[in-house]
């Protein structure tokens, strides 16, 4: 039994206005390892491309990945010792 034939037609996913993902873009000028484009637009629709290999667009996702979970913990402890503690004092400011 053969192996499929591999399949490298460019693919767009479209993640958000601002953001989108094509795997295996034009080269534009890149090297043909770089099989990953990922595109930014800002609001006023000026697009940034960044291209990567498969290794860098792993590190970028797990880098990512990371950073958020950072920042969700940290929401978690600034609302647990900085608004929950002013929420209570708010409260008793208003009963008396």
């Amino acid at each position: 039994m053969a192996l499929p034939e591999i399949i490298k037609d460019r693919m767009d996913l479209e993640i958000s206005p601002q953001l989108s993902i094509t795997l295996f873009p034009e080269n534009g000028g890149q090297p043909g390892i770089d099989v990953i484009k990922v595109n930014f637009a800002d609001v006023k629709g000026k697009r940034v491309s960044i291209f990567l290999t498969p290794c860098e667009a792993m590190e970028l996702a797990s880098g990512l990945n990371t950073s958020v979970q950072f920042y969700l913990y940290n929401q978690e402890q600034y609302r647990k010792e900085i608004l929950e503690p002013r929420e209570k004092i708010a409260e008793q400011r208003t009963a008396g």
